[in-house]
């Protein structure tokens, strides 16, 4: 039978209580750890994790600098001896809901540390099964320990796709569409040891929202510089709650000064679903999907450009399923139907790295109603795209349900407006098509196209995240390369 002293981790890092929270965060960086032991009077011990950074300090709009470690953390915490058995060490942490747990010996003298991933591991390398840890405890712990000892150099896409700063942003888009990417890092200007990148949220906002043509443009007038870094051994949880703080989509990853990669959102969440994507299938232009309503040459409406119907879930099912019909589908969101007579939500993979994977929490317990952001906000089908990228800035989301006759006909994504712009071109108008009423045309078909062009139905901010002074503060915080 194997024991807790089989699996656990000696190293154990401890902290003062009185010591704040900043130099706690600066411990477990420096020490690579996900918790830190808090020395407590009377011999006893609490602990201070990342999640409890995040949930405790970051999300309350704590200053972490003058916040004492032990008004934040857990205490006394339980603790467990040696030679207790694997099975009921982790039924143990079921019991009291915890990842982990210090080991002390006879004199309650720290040796150890045992987590669900060291049991996981265990169970991945001996290969014990369901009999010997619970059927549900396994299913519990899977997909969580997973995640928590993967790195971002696991799952970011590489090699870094790159282009002068005085090239045409046409020509970004072009480079962006051969590699299937989503984001091009701009080299250094001349007499400037500074990065930039161009997002296709850059598009988006910079060039289709404010009507203007990418071949009358400089990538270094819409790039964003300098660029947000993270090293490559950092975690999943780690690198989801940095981009939750910093309020970002995506970092480049550093070697020393080097970009060696980029990791996206997406990328995590590829990995909490569970897929795996080869160097090779990153050089290859993902399948598109289809585009319904082509009616020009040039694309103007939301119709012209949404994708396909959207994919329904129920808001009682489980966070879990919701993962496995996302991949199912091949779907990066989906509608929540409320169970009573709420209003329709949505949730996106961005709810799922922010509200699950940032604060490390089993996607097999929760609900998708505690995740979801509710009510929506849609848009007519003939909503110029000019309008639907405004709305997506403005309300920083990226996609919008398309609403006919009461019902979601389809969802525009902002990757719908990106691919259409690589592929047929964006002929910036003089002025909005549907707002201007033609000489040609009757009164009341301009009225008619007047009305459905500001029809944008504004059903709630609950997709609007508020900016707040914390979240400002967070920015200033985060490594970035540099001026020079």
């Amino acid at each position: 039978m194997y024991t807790v002293q089989d699996v656990m981790s000696n190293k154990v890092v401890t902290i003062a209580a009185d010591a704040r929270v900043r130099e706690a965060m600066r411990r477990m960086a420096s020490e690579d750890v996900a918790a830190l032991i808090v020395t407590l009077e009377n011999n006893d011990y609490g602990i201070i994790t990342q999640r409890d950074v995040v949930g405790k300090v970051v999300a309350a709009g704590l200053d972490p600098t003058h916040t004492r470690v032990g008004d934040v953390c857990t205490a006394p915490v339980v603790t467990i001896t040696p030679e207790i058995s694997l099975r009921e060490a982790s039924a143990r942490m079921m019991d009291l809901k915890v990842r982990r747990l210090p080991v002390c010996d006879d004199a309650n003298q720290l040796i150890g540390m045992v987590s669900e991933t060291d049991i996981f591991m265990a169970v991945e390398e001996r290969g014990w099964g369901p009999d010997v840890l619970g059927e549900s405890k396994l299913r519990a712990i899977g997909t969580l320990a997973r995640i928590r000892r993967m790195t971002i150099a696991e799952v970011m896409s590489k090699p870094v796709a790159m282009i002068e700063p005085d090239a045409k942003v046409s020509e970004a888009l072009a480079r962006m569409a051969q590699r299937g990417i989503s984001s091009i890092l701009v080299l250094p200007q001349a007499g400037t040891s500074v990065y930039g990148i161009v997002t296709k949220r850059d598009i988006i906002g910079k060039v289709v929202a404010q009507n203007r043509k990418p071949d009358e443009l400089r990538v270094a007038e819409i790039m964003s510089a300098p660029i947000y870094t993270i090293a490559p051994h950092v975690t999943l949880p780690q690198c989801a709650a940095r981009m939750v703080e910093m309020g970002v989509r995506r970092l480049t990853v550093t070697q020393g000064d080097k970009p060696i990669g980029i990791v996206s959102d997406t990328d995590l969440f590829r990995a909490v679903e569970g897929r795996r994507v080869s160097p090779l299938d990153r050089l290859q232009p993902p399948a598109l999907a289809p585009i319904r309503h082509i009616t020009k040459s040039h694309v103007h409406t939301a119709a012209d450009v949404m994708g396909r119907e959207a994919v329904y879930i129920g808001d009682d099912a489980t966070v879990g399923d919701a993962l496995a019909l996302m991949e199912a589908q091949d779907v990066l969101s989906l509608l929540v139907k409320p169970s009573g007579d709420g209003a329709l939500g949505i949730v996106t993979q961005r709810d799922i790295i922010s509200k699950v994977v940032a604060l490390e929490r089993d996607p097999d317990q929760m609900r998708v109603r505690e995740i979801t952001s509710s009510p929506i906000i849609s848009v007519a089908p003939e909503t110029s795209i000019n309008e639907c990228s405004r709305l997506m800035i403005e309300r920083n989301i990226r996609r919008l349900p398309v609403e006919e006759g009461g019902e979601i006909i389809g969802v525009v994504r902002d990757t719908d407006i990106f691919q259409a712009v690589e592929e047929r071109g964006w002929e910036a108008e003089t002025s909005n098509p549907l707002s201007v009423v033609s000489s040609q045309q009757p009164a009341v078909g301009a009225a008619r196209k007047r009305k459905a062009a500001k029809r944008v139905t504004n059903k709630g901010a609950a997709n609007k995240p508020a900016k707040s002074a914390r979240k400002a503060a967070a920015k200033k915080s985060v490594k970035r390369k540099p001026k020079r």
